[in-house]
C-alpha cells in the first residue's frame, strides 16, 4: 500500500470513529429529549391540576365569605328584632330582685 493509501485509510477510519461517536451522542441526546418531554408533560398536567384546585379553593373561599356575611346580616337582623320587641335595652335586674336591694 502506498503512503497516500495508508494515510487515506487512517483518515477514513478516523472519520468512521468520529461518526460513531456522533451517532452515539445523537442517540443520547434524543433519549434525553424524550425524557425531558415526558417530564415537561407531567409538569403541565400537574400545573393544570394545581390551577384547577386553586380555582376551586378560591370559589369555596368566596362562597364561605358570602355565607358568613349572610349569617352576620341574619344575626344583626335578629338582634335588632329582639331589641325592637323589648322596646328598649333594659338593665339586667340585680340579684335581690326588682326591689333594688
Amino acid at each position: 500500500m502506498s503512503r497516500m493509501s495508508r494515510r487515506a485509510a487512517r483518515q477514513v477510519a478516523a472519520a468512521e470513529a468520529a461518526a460513531q461517536v456522533c451517532q452515539a451522542e445523537n442517540e443520547r441526546l434524543r433519549a434525553e429529549k424524550t425524557a425531558l418531554s415526558r417530564e415537561a408533560e407531567a409538569l403541565r398536567v400537574q400545573l393544570r391540576e394545581t390551577s384547577r384546585l386553586l380555582y376551586l379553593s378560591e370559589g369555596a373561599r368566596l362562597s364561605l365569605d358570602r355565607q358568613i356575611r349572610a349569617e352576620h346580616r341574619s344575626l344583626d337582623y335578629l338582634c335588632r328584632e329582639a331589641v325592637d320587641r323589648a322596646g328598649t335595652l333594659a338593665p339586667v335586674p340585680a340579684k335581690g330582685g326588682a326591689s333594688g336591694e
